[in-house]
């Protein structure tokens, strides 16, 4: 594939984009979207042609055009520096970690050389602590009892203090992540329609669920927080089809790059990771790790509706308004629990909007979010669907996994917290697709 064809597709990539804002309601916008998603993946494997990490990939990956992309290779490897290379070149990789790792070497060698002297500041104190206890216990010499002084208020207060370091408070939620106590609800769409159910048919039948403590995430994972991934582990960035990064939600990225994700963030806050490092597909979880993870749709569903409450909403409502979910409200989608309003075609910054009681935004609309489990339509019929933390089938004809909340082009029956969705969790990324990260409170 030529390398100069790049700046063509970027350019017939920004019609198409101008297009579909433009013409929202046009018969031809659906397709229009469609192209606009093919010339986004075939801009990402252009980005790929033009740098040496992407090259190596590709050869890694298998290739018919092996000698082509070899000589490409060679070309880039000419340079200095390729301008569509990772941000983190090798070279500039070894000199931030090699001239910490110097400085610290030349620092210890110092200290074994002339080891510094301490001042016996421990010591002085202790002396005073001493003389202090002393001359209480002038107070009352016939007790082997801790001296008790009067306070200002009346009351009587023991005056000595042992010298025993305190223990640690225990530790509050992480950052951004809100504490969700566990409980038992009935999983599954609580709203009937006459004598039917409101919601698909793999919502139902409600069954009985019981959950321990969590954390979740107040805010989907953003572009920002995602990015500093792609920079550390040299891996490509996602696309942005808004041409918006910062606080806005991250897209465009698989179930697989999900838990990538969370295993990185464990690593780098020094917690336990919760997934192996197999294959994608056949991945190993340990739930006793205290590290970041997705949640299991249970977890979610109970999150979403205020701990199992019965709501329609993730904002703690049964009546959808566009001013308080991002959703496609446009009229021609009527139901009688939503308000015709404005459709946004666009992503929320994460804390946009009101958050539901718990403190959780966006938990209908703005994208749609990975959960843990595998899909299987009928699981609720199962007997493992219910009881205590439930994780999902273990064995499944489709390997998909599981997705909720709805995104921002959704309707309103779309973003409702029981609704489920499902993709292949390797090869789907798609500009409505999200997460947001839990970890284990126990």
């Amino acid at each position: 594939m030529p390398a100069n064809q790049l700046p063509q597709v970027n350019a017939k990539l920004d019609r198409v984009r101008d297009y579909c804002r433009q013409y929202p309601d046009s018969p031809h916008s659906e397709s229009a979207e469609d192209l606009g998603y093919d010339l986004e993946h075939k801009r990402n494997y252009l980005r790929e042609y033009n740098s040496e990490f992407g090259l190596r990939k590709i050869l890694r990956a298998g290739t018919p055009h092996q000698e082509a992309v070899q000589q490409r290779l060679k070309e880039l490897e000419a340079r200095e520096l390729s301008p569509l290379s990772p941000p983190l070149s090798r070279r500039r990789l070894l000199l931030f970690i090699g001239l910490p790792i110097l400085i610290l070497g030349l620092w210890g060698l110092k200290e074994i050389v002339s080891p510094t002297t301490k001042e016996p500041v421990a010591v002085v104190e202790e002396e005073q602590l001493e003389s202090v206890s002393d001359s209480l216990a002038v107070q009352d010499t016939t007790s082997q009892d801790p001296p008790v002084v009067a306070s200002d208020t009346g009351s009587t207060t023991n005056s000595y203090k042992p010298l025993i370091k305190p223990s640690p408070p225990s530790p509050g939620p992480p950052d951004n992540f809100v504490r969700i106590e566990g409980g038992t609800f009935e999983m599954g769409d609580p709203f009937k329609k006459g004598k039917k159910n409101e919601g698909e048919s793999d919502e139902i039948p409600v069954h009985l669920v019981e959950l321990s403590p969590f954390y979740l995430s107040r805010t989907e994972v953003t572009f920002a927080e995602y990015d500093a991934f792609c920079e550390a582990t040299e891996r490509f960035k996602p696309t942005d089809v808004f041409n918006r990064r910062d606080k806005y939600p991250v897209t465009d990225v698989s179930w697989c790059d999900a838990v990538a994700y969370a295993n990185w963030l464990s690593e780098e806050r020094g917690l336990e990771k919760v997934y192996g490092d197999e294959e994608c597909n056949n991945i190993r979880v340990d739930w006793s790790a205290n590290g970041y993870r997705l949640p299991t749709e249970a977890e979610w569903e109970f999150a979403a509706r205020e701990r199992g409450q019965p709501i329609r909403f993730g904002n703690g409502k049964n009546h959808a308004y566009a001013t308080e979910i991002n959703y496609d409200a446009r009229a021609r989608h009527k139901y009688d629990y939503a308000q015709p309003g404005e459709y946004r075609q666009e992503t929320l910054h994460v804390d946009e909007l009101t958050p539901n009681s718990l403190g959780l935004y966006h938990m209908s609309g703005n994208v749609r979010e990975w959960c843990w489990d595998w899909y299987k339509g009928d699981y609720y019929e199962s007997r493992s669907s219910s009881g205590k933390n439930p994780k999902g089938p273990t064995s499944v004809i489709e390997r998909v996994r599981s997705g909720r909340g709805g995104a921002y082009s959704d309707a309103a029956t779309n973003v409702r917290c029981t609704m489920r969705y499902s993709a292949p969790p390797d090869t789907h990324r798609d500009k409505l697709v999200g997460f947001r990260l839990a970890r284990s409170a126990e």
